[in-house]
């Protein structure tokens, strides 16, 4: 069990130590993700996957050979080839081969840009990956739901259309009024 530490100081040197140790792992998450990127495609790209006689399609190849959903496949080579130049040039890293480390910056959470893949162009890659990285998670849903066209953003609702329930308070089942 880690030494408690008592001092108001020392407990934010510990945070700020632990906090930059939590950057420096999201960094090196996001560039695996890059770099699973980058080989998945090419992999697709090169039709690498014919290599295999009793494979029949890249999909097939995906769920069968390498026991992955193809969307998740789909999802990293998204990531790179939309996102791709504005991650390695946020890290800069100045290669769209297989990278070993991080010189730059790549922190941010690549479920919020798999959650992106279908409004990214190349002209707004740059202001997505800007938000993903930057916005608090109600910011980032509040976005999401602007660029889809779904639903109002809670900032910019009045909330005067409200629904009313009641909740069981034996089984914790909601009904509607």
């Amino acid at each position: 069990m880690p030494k408690k530490i008592d001092s108001l100081e020392d407990r934010g040197n510990l945070l700020n130590l632990l906090m930059n140790k939590i950057n420096e792992c999201e960094n090196q998450a996001m560039l695996s993700v890059v770099n699973m990127g980058l080989c998945w495609k090419r992999i697709r790209d090169e039709k690498l996957w014919r290599s295999l006689p009793y494979i029949k399609t890249f999909r097939q190849f995906c769920e069968k050979e390498s026991k992955r959903s193809h969307a998740t496949v789909y999802n990293y080579i998204g990531i790179v080839e939309k996102f791709g130049s504005e991650l390695l040039e946020t890290a800069k890293i100045e290669t769209d081969e297989i990278v070993p480390t991080v010189p730059g910056s790549l922190a941010v959470d690549q479920t919020r840009l798999v959650r992106l893949l279908p409004y990214v162009t190349k002209e707004n890659a740059s202001d997505l990956l800007k938000m993903a990285q930057e916005h608090s998670k109600e910011d980032f849903e509040n976005d999401i739901k602007e660029l889809s066209g779904k639903g109002t953003a809670t900032d910019a609702c009045d909330h005067d259309d409200k629904e009313h329930w009641e909740k069981c308070t034996k089984c914790n089942k909601f009904f509607k009024l």
